[in-house]
């Protein structure tokens, strides 16, 4: 990675994400849900201040040069649409994304992408990373605001949307040139093949409502609890394909643990008879994974409502771990929303040796 020369040191920025709510006296307010089920538990908390790194709404002054920078969304339950836009100096739009720098995105999850993608927006959920750059040379003394639009929860809606995440002003003068790079080659990225799968686990995400309201009493993977017997044991050193069916009516962000996967495709299905009968019937042809999905290294993925989300793995153990034949080593895979996983949306899984 050294060898690419992307912006390093000083101009290598990560940018950690996420909405608050406080109170009067700036203290942090997880307030008890109304009509709730539970005294501290809720569906989803969805703050009305986005922070960065700790701070509300933060502006952050850069040079004319390229900036490299680590986004992860580390929001309860918030998912972000994020749009750049120039600016004024209070962070008042002035013009479109097409106007603004556009993201250059250069990493997911799992490191880094083949070659650079650009885009003017980002759909990011939680627990999701994205490794951008950035090139603010032609825009010396301009200012551009990164600005969310999801709505929420993702994407139903019906909570409130704060805006602001933060302010780019490009008013610091150069240190020096830029010598970095953006090259159109990264890293190599060899897809699995679907063929080379010994299995293909199809796992339930599924949410119990209180009649009354519709108020999600409990979620779900694979129709089983926490404490209940494993079922996902994939052997160690083989490739698998996990089929995430999601008959909710929310976007839940899957995240495994151990592994990196690829997203093969999405495919809608017939929710009201696979609750009824446990069988899929499709409703619609495989789409394709969205731009930044495939090719790319993910452990997390974005399930959508109605759909069928496949992603093939190869589950390797960890270089150098010791093992005895049938020696079993236990993992965690589990919806990403934080009230999600502890409410149930959390599965033990193993691999044997």
């Amino acid at each position: 990675e050294d060898a690419l020369n992307l912006p390093s040191g000083p101009y290598e920025i990560p940018l950690m994400i996420q909405d608050r709510k406080f109170g009067v006296d700036g203290s942090l307010l997880y307030p008890p849900p109304q009509d709730g089920t539970h005294p501290m538990w809720m569906q989803e908390f969805f703050g009305d201040t986005i922070c960065v790194n700790g701070k509300a709404a933060p502006f952050l002054e850069v040079e004319p040069r390229k900036y490299r920078f680590r986004l992860v969304n580390a929001s309860n339950s918030r998912f972000y649409h994020l749009t750049l836009l120039p600016a004024d100096a209070k962070g008042k739009p002035t013009g479109a994304p097409a106007d603004a720098p556009p993201f250059r995105q250069v990493g997911s999850d799992g490191g880094l992408l083949p070659a650079p993608l650009q885009s003017h927006y980002l759909i990011f959920s939680p627990g999701e990373r994205f490794d951008l750059v950035i090139d603010f040379s032609e825009h010396k003394g301009e200012n551009f605001a990164l600005l969310n639009d999801a709505p929420a929860p993702y994407a139903r809606g019906g909570e409130i949307v704060p805006k602001d995440v933060m302010l780019f002003k490009v008013t610091k003068l150069l240190a020096g040139k830029d010598t970095s790079s953006l090259p159109d080659a990264l890293s190599p990225w060899a897809p699995l093949n679907p063929t080379h799968a010994v299995r293909e686990r199809i796992l339930a995400l599924t949410e119990m409502d209180r009649p009354s309201d519709g108020y999600t009493l409990i979620g779900l993977l694979g129709q089983r609890h926490w404490d209940d017997p494993i079922t996902e044991d994939p052997k160690a050193g083989s490739t698998e394909i996990w089929s995430f069916a999601n008959a909710t009516g929310d976007v839940h962000p899957i995240h495994l643990h151990l592994v990196q996967f690829q997203v093969l495709n999405r495919q809608p299905f017939d929710v009201k008879s696979y609750i009824e009968t446990g069988k899929l019937n499709f409703a619609g042809m495989p789409m394709p994974p969205e731009s930044n999905e495939r090719p790319a290294w993910k452990d997390t993925v974005k399930t959508y409502a109605g759909y069928v989300t496949r992603v093939i793995a190869r589950f390797d153990l960890p270089v150098g771990a010791a093992t005895s034949p049938g020696q079993e080593f236990r993992y965690v895979w589990h919806c990403h929303v934080l009230e999600h996983e502890d409410n149930e949306m959390m599965r033990p899984y193993k691999i044997v040796a």
